[in-house]
């Protein structure tokens, strides 16, 4: 198991969101794809803004999901 740190971010901020032990960086990838369709949802005011959930690890970032409007088909 591996400790992955999610952080919300954009050009001038980075909150630290917590983090979490997976397997591998495949789940906290996972995890942070979900969380920026989750924000992308029901914090519309981060849409455009280039806000994004970073993942990493203790050798750096694993991981950058881009907060973006979700498409319905």
């Amino acid at each position: 198991m591996a400790t992955f740190h999610f952080h919300l971010v954009d050009a001038t901020t980075d909150t630290d969101l917590g983090s979490q032990e997976y397997e591998d960086a495949v789940q906290a990838t996972e995890i942070a794809d979900s969380l920026s369709k989750r924000l992308a949802l029901e914090e519309t005011t981060l849409l455009g803004g280039g806000w994004a959930i970073v993942v990493t690890d203790q050798q750096g970032e694993v991981y950058r999901s881009d907060i973006e409007p979700v498409h319905l088909h």
